[in-house]
């Protein structure tokens, strides 16, 4: 199953962070618009995650309470494109999640700058585990350390939480 170790903060200037990026060699491969459909289930976290250019069902589970945030995860790509609707009728939908997203990359990790809807701005790190758990946690400590974010109040949720949230905080 694979896995990767995740950090999220929030950052409300983007700018600041690339002039880091820059130094630490990170490399700009896309800008995505992204909207993440979550969608109630018993154990860990399921979202219909759409963009440009697919779509894909992820399952997850993270333990948001551990010392390291380590994710494992399943990827089902959703060829049809009539599958958003087939499922928001047939599922119950918790959170709708809209964002536009850059994505850096450096090695194996991720670096998500992300500008989400109702919510603000982020950056998530995910060093995906290809070797090893050892080796995905010392590239992720690494990059966590060049780009600074360690001096970030990290936050220990998913995005649909936040979403969930704020439109309780909306509605009184």
């Amino acid at each position: 199953m694979p896995a990767n170790l995740e950090i999220k903060v929030a950052y409300p200037d983007l700018k600041r962070i690339f002039p880091r990026l820059k130094k630490l060699g990170a490399v700009k491969t896309v800008v995505l618009m992204q909207k993440d459909t979550y969608f109630k289930s018993k154990n860990g976290l399921l979202k219909l995650r759409k963009d440009s250019t697919k779509q894909e069902f992820i399952f997850y589970n993270r333990q948001e309470k551990a010392a390291a945030r380590w994710s494992e995860y399943h990827l089902l790509p959703m060829p049809d494109k009539e599958s958003e609707s087939f499922f928001m009728k047939a599922l119950e939908t918790e959170a709708v999640v809209e964002k536009k997203r850059i994505l850096f990359m450096f090695g194996n990790t991720r670096i998500h700058l992300d500008t989400v809807k109702n919510l603000g701005t982020f950056i998530e790190l995910e060093s995906v585990v290809v070797k090893s758990r050892a080796a995905a946690e010392k590239e992720f400590t690494f990059v966590k350390n060049a780009l600074l974010l360690s001096e970030e109040k990290e936050l220990r949720t998913s995005y649909r939480n936040l979403i969930i949230s704020a439109n309780k905080k909306n509605k009184t």
